[in-house]
């Protein structure tokens, strides 16, 4: 299962971690894995405030959304897809909101 983990606070910092791997069919021909790191790969590299790392399939960012409208929108354009694709794969897609003050 793909965990995707959404982190906001009351600071204009949003945290995203997605690990895990959907097993939805077998490496290659996984669609589900392939639209879930099609929508991450998007919001990440056409964010221009953010810091990410990439291990194994693996995803961990940070974003800056206080100066930079575009990266809000970004985030939330993500976080609608991310949540409709759970919601059409609910055994394969987990989304989980954190809040911190």
């Amino acid at each position: 299962m793909i965990i995707v983990t959404i982190c906001k606070s009351s600071t204009s910092d949003v945290g995203l971690e997605v690990i895990g791997h959907a097993n939805y069919a077998p490496k290659g021909k996984d669609i589900v894995c392939s639209a879930v790191s099609a929508l991450v790969q998007h919001t990440i590299y056409n964010s221009k405030s953010h810091v990410y790392s990439n291990e194994d399939g693996n995803y961990n960012a940070t974003f800056d959304c206080w100066y930079d409208r575009d990266t809000y929108v970004l985030l939330k354009s993500f976080e609608r897809s991310i949540k409709q694709l759970a919601k059409q794969y609910p055994d394969y897609i987990k989304v989980v909101d954190e809040y911190e003050i």
